[in-house]
C-alpha cells in the first residue's frame, strides 16, 4: 500500500526536488559570493596589515606572509568549489 502511494507520487517528488534544487543552487551562488567577498576582505587586510609589519619589523619571518597569501588562495578556491547536495529526503504519507 504504501510503495503504490509513493508510486503515485513519484512524478510530483521528482519536480519538488528539482525545483528545490534549482533554488539551492541559486541561494549557494550568492553564499559562494559572500563568502569569498569577506574571506578576501578578511584575509587582504591582515596580509596588508602582516606586510606592514615585516618592513618594521625583522621578527616577521617571509614564510609567515606567503602562508598567509597560500591560505587566501587555498581558502577562495575551496569557496568556489563549494556547491549543494542531496543529503536526504523525508516523505511523510498522511492517510
Amino acid at each position: 500500500a504504501l510503495h503504490g502511494i509513493l508510486e503515485s507520487q513519484r512524478d510530483a517528488i521528482k519536480q519538488m526536488l528539482e525545483a528545490a534544487r534549482e533554488l539551492a543552487v541559486v541561494q549557494c551562488e550568492q553564499l559562494r559570493l559572500i563568502a569569498s567577498e569577506r574571506a578576501a576582505t578578511v584575509l587582504t587586510a591582515e596580509l596588508e596589515r602582516l606586510t606592514a609589519l615585516q618592513r618594521v619589523n625583522d621578527t616577521v619571518r617571509p614564510e609567515e606572509v606567503l602562508y598567509l597569501q597560500e591560505t587566501r588562495s587555498l581558502l577562495l578556491a575551496a569557496i568556489q568549489r563549494a556547491d549543494v547536495r542531496l543529503d536526504g529526503i523525508r516523505v511523510i504519507v498522511a492517510a
